[in-house]
């Protein structure tokens, strides 16, 4: 496949000894020994030592180019050398069966099969691409990828001292920021790191002919060899778009090449220099708009927390963290505990996602990107819980823009006219009367399927939200003996649900309820009594499922000797006391963590206060729930009627010893 000899590049004169493809595309070289020191004319020797060493010599000079590999000798040891090149364009040369120096640790500009890119731990030998200066000069050039070691292994581009281009770290399929191909007939890559080396090679999976090149102009080229038109074939550009150029957009910016323009901010930051970043200056990024607590609360007792970018190439990771053995929860954690810390994420992203990546200092060079890689980023608690509000109202829309089925029957004789699509027709529907509407298909559509309509109640406290909100979870609900939801009707204060008609009792025409529905035992106080609903009613729902988990019983059929309460007032009474762990099932003890079951417990008790203001919202939840920074003390529960807890200081209480057994796990 290849071979060995002097060559002149180019329209060069100067000489070189170098390793081109011997049966295809005449004088493609892919290795050159002297690149730095040429010979002037035609008296280049290749010479062998006898412990092995490769010599270039000239008659005007004796030394141009050395491997200094050399074999130690002992006394009376016999040394057989060989110099060899091998199939797959590597230069070897042997002492009997031992390698004592290759080419390919030596790369030039071309990346073969086989070869390692990165770095030997033991030797500190860095095995890297450089370009060459011109087509026709070989020396090195201003262009270099490196595998750098530093913080959790990338692959950068320079451009003399200046980092240009930056393939993300391996993430188990491939490289982060490059296309990954799952089906890939053509090459397979592998990444290694141990405590030995770190380094990436390829292999190919086919009678394919390929190359990587690192040109004299800075691009780094997948080629193939076309057999039939005897050319090579760009097959991959490592650098994919102007989103590729190193850090773009700067600090916390995040480049996405289907903006115009490509960079902004990450959620929870704006623009370092507003002026300049309107002018397509973004080179100095993006800062917080809301200063971080780390560990300390807010006014609302809550702590930062982590956003979720999906779908990213992942940032700089030169001064970023890693283990691989962490689970995803324990990498949480860790960047939880530690101030520096910016952002995490899974190290692995296959089966899911294993080890832990963090950042520790400003997330640099992130774009978008469609790879199954998400990345979770600091943020300020106050700052989490606006985003959340913003991204729910956003699929609440998006959800109900997709509702509207009866926009292809449901046509005035304007709109039949006009011959409105059903995107034009949209508009049209959200302003017009739905009562006007409703009276005009009369209960019946125009293909002739009758429909039954629920209007909102003029009197009611349910509001736009509430509405969009019910039309979400219906619309969620598919079942067989459920009726469908067909659309809907906002107009002003008219709200109207569409639903199929069942005929089976419909006698009924009109149903005027003030009936609160729902499960006994989990329905919030305001609910139940004044018909109020909210999402703190799901926080209270939630709170005593939790209480149901931790002690095995259900509220609503829940009793005790000494006191007519219900679960939460019992779990109430507890807590005043400091017993809440008597209030765990049986069957958790050998398997709970004291610390947990007792955090748990306490959230639960903040999550069904009796005023919905006093609860936490489901995000202040989850942070407590993973946090372990102090709580609040929670009021008396709904339904609970303020009596003395002195009887329990009757109470038989559980084992000492099985409490002190669950302390030592």
């Amino acid at each position: 496949m290849f071979e060995l000899g002097f060559f002149s590049p180019g329209k060069s004169k100067n000489r070189y000894l170098g390793i081109w493809y011997k049966k295809i595309s005449y004088r493609t070289v892919v290795w050159v020994a002297n690149r730095n020191k040429p010979i002037a004319d035609t008296s280049g020797m290749l010479k062998l030592s006898r412990l092995g060493n490769l010599l270039i010599q000239s008659d005007g000079n004796p030394m141009v180019w050395s491997s200094n590999s050399t074999v130690s000798v002992e006394k009376d040891n016999l040394v057989v050398v060989k110099l060899q090149v091998l199939d797959n364009g590597n230069l070897v040369v042997w002492n009997k069966n031992e390698m004592i120096w290759q080419s390919f640790d030596y790369p030039g500009d071309t990346y073969l099969p086989g070869m390692k890119i990165g770095k030997d731990l033991v030797t500190g030998l860095q095995r890297c691409l450089t370009s060459w200066k011109s087509p026709d000069d070989p020396s090195v050039g201003m262009y270099k990828d490196v595998h750098d070691t530093d913080g959790y292994p990338q692959t950068l581009g320079w451009r003399g001292e200046d980092l240009v281009a930056r393939l993300g770290p391996w993430n188990g399929l491939g490289f982060s920021g490059f296309p990954i191909e799952k089906e890939n007939k053509i090459y397979s890559s592998e990444f290694v790191m141990n405590e030995k080396e770190i380094y990436h090679t390829y292999a190919l999976k086919s009678s394919v002919i390929q190359r990587i090149v690192l040109t004299w102009d800075g691009k780094t080229l997948f080629l193939h060899w076309i057999e039939r038109t005897k050319d090579w074939l760009v097959y991959a550009n490592a650098v994919v778009d102007n989103c590729d150029q190193f850090s773009l957009c700067g600090p916390f910016g995040i480049c996405s090449i289907n903006k115009h323009p490509p960079c902004t901010c990450m959620q929870g930051f704006e623009p370092r220099n507003p002026e300049a970043w309107e002018a397509s200056d973004w080179a100095r990024g993006c800062i917080r708009k809301k200063p971080l607590q780390c560990g300390n609360k807010n006014g609302n007792g809550d702590e930062d927390g982590f956003w979720k970018i999906e779908r990213v190439k992942l940032p700089d990771t030169r001064w970023a963290w890693h283990n691989a053995s962490m689970t995803f929860e324990e990498c949480k954690m860790t960047c939880k505990r530690n101030c520096s810390c910016t952002g995490y994420t899974s190290l692995d992203i296959r089966n899911g996602g294993s080890g832990c990546l963090l950042w520790l200092d400003k997330l640099l060079d992130t774009r978008e990107y469609e790879v199954d890689q998400d990345i979770y980023i600091r943020m300020a608690a106050s700052e989490i819980e606006g985003l959340v509000k913003y991204q729910s109202n956003l699929n609440i829309r998006r959800r109900i823009l997709t509702l509207l089925p009866l926009t292809k029957t449901m046509k005035t004789p304007h709109m039949e006219k006009e011959g409105n699509t059903k995107e034009q027709l949209m508009p049209t529907l959200l302003h017009e009367s739905c009562m006007s509407m409703i009276r005009r298909i009369q209960g019946m559509l125009k293909d002739g399927r009758e429909v039954a309509v629920k209007r909102l109640a003029e009197t009611s406290q349910q509001g736009l939200d509430e509405f969009k909100n019910e039309v979400i979870c219906i619309a969620k609900l598919q079942h067989r003996n459920l009726v469908k939801l067909l659309g809907y009707c906002i107009h002003q204060n008219e709200l109207m649900l569409i639903y199929e008609y069942l005929p089976n009792k419909r006698h009924d025409t009109v149903a005027k309820t003030k009936k609160v529905v729902g499960t006994y035992g989990y329905i919030s106080p305001e609910y139940a009594v004044h018909g109020r609903f909210s999402t703190k009613s799901d926080v209270f729902s939630f709170g005593v499922l939790v209480l149901e988990i931790i002690s095995g019983k259900r509220n609503r059929e829940f009793s005790h000797g000494d006191h007519s309460d219900n679960l939460l007032g019992h779990a109430w009474r507890l807590y005043k006391v400091g017993r809440s762990i008597e209030l765990m099932s049986a069957s958790l003890q050998a398997s709970s963590v004291v610390f947990e079951v007792l955090r748990s417990i306490q959230v639960a008790l903040l999550c069904v206060q009796h005023y919905p203001a006093d609860r936490p919202t489901m995000w202040s939840v989850v942070l407590m729930l993973v946090s372990e920074g102090p709580l609040p003390e929670p009021k008396p529960p709904a339904f609970f009627t303020d009596e003395s807890c002195s009887e329990l200081e009757s109470l038989p209480s559980v084992d000492e010893r099985t409490i002190t057994l669950l302390v030592a796990r």
